[in-house]
């Protein structure tokens, strides 16, 4: 996972089926990003507003992924910042 301008994208060693981020700010509900395949299953992006996030925010956010591979759900849970 990593940041280009507004758009967050996603890299992945196996095809993806889907791919969903949340974001979590302190005791806000997670804001959630369906990500979208760009050339292959293996690229997904998405415009979020995690740069301005990072950037105006002295803490960091914990990330939340969702993965669909051939019907199985995968979660990873990770801090940015």
């Amino acid at each position: 996972v990593y940041q280009e301008g507004n758009k967050t994208w996603l890299n992945s060693t196996f095809p993806l089926d889907t791919a969903t981020l949340f974001i979590l700010e302190d005791t806000a509900q997670p804001k959630m990003y369906r990500l979208g395949m760009t050339d292959s299953p293996y690229y997904w992006h998405q415009t979020t507003p995690l740069a301005e996030l990072l950037n105006n925010s002295e803490r960091s956010l914990t990330l939340r992924l969702v993965a669909t591979v051939k019907g199985g759900q995968y979660f990873a849970e990770f801090v940015a910042g």
